[in-house]
Formats: structure tokens, C-alpha cells, sequence
């Protein structure tokens, strides 16, 4: 199956925490990440309106990412949800951070998605 998407999602797990609306202190696992969004797995199980923004720390390393996220996809399985999200708003310096973690850790996975292109 050929994928559709603008950009490589590369597999992960990264610890977040995510806030929205009344919620705060949610907190989850980064499954796959890319320039573009992420799939996560939070661990209980919250409803989002369609489209909604939420903010999310991502915790790449001794400094949380800090930046904001429109809810694509959702889905629901025993006690956790699962949530497709989009970035909103987004440093260019963060957008670096995630370049070079996902470099560090997926750099042959990297280059051979790079090169199939």
C-alpha cells in the first residue's frame, strides 16, 4: 500500500502530557511522530470535539517541547485512547529538536526513507 502522507512518520515512544480545555495532566505515549503530526496513545480514555485544539509537552529531553495540536482521528480500545494529531503552532527550534531526535535514534531508517523518495 502506498503511503499518502507529506511526510515519513518514524516509530517512537516518547512520554507527553497533554492539556485541553478542562483536562490537564493527561498523559501519554508519542507512538510515531513526523514533521507533520503524531499518533499517540493516552492513558485513559478522552473524547475530543472534532478538529479541536489541544496543547501538548513533549518530553524529548530535560526541556519539554510546548506546542499545540488539532485532533485529526480518534479512536477507543479497553481503557486508553489512541489520537491522530496535527501540529497547530510549532517553533521552528522545536521543529529542529524532533529533526535531530529522530536522526539520533532512527538515522538508518532515516536514510533509507530519504533515498526511496
Amino acid at each position: 500500500m502506498e503511503e499518502k502522507r507529506k511526510f515519513v512518520r518514524f516509530g517512537v515512544s516518547i512520554p507527553f502530557e497533554l492539556s485541553s480545555g478542562n483536562l490537564s495532566g493527561v498523559k501519554g505515549v508519542i507512538k510515531d511522530i513526523s514533521m507533520e503530526g503524531l499518533r499517540v496513545s493516552l492513558d485513559r480514555i478522552v473524547k475530543f470535539m472534532p478538529e479541536s485544539i489541544t496543547s501538548l509537552a513533549i518530553l524529548l529531553s530535560d526541556k519539554p517541547i510546548k506546542t499545540s495540536a488539532r485532533v485529526i482521528w480518534e479512536r477507543y480500545n479497553q481503557n486508553r485512547s489512541e489520537v491522530g494529531l496535527r501540529f497547530a503552532q510549532i517553533l521552528d527550534s522545536h521543529k529542529e529538536e524532533i529533526i535531530n531526535f529522530i536522526f539520533k535514534h532512527h538515522q538508518k531508517e532515516m536514510t533509507q526513507k530519504w533515498w526511496q523518495s
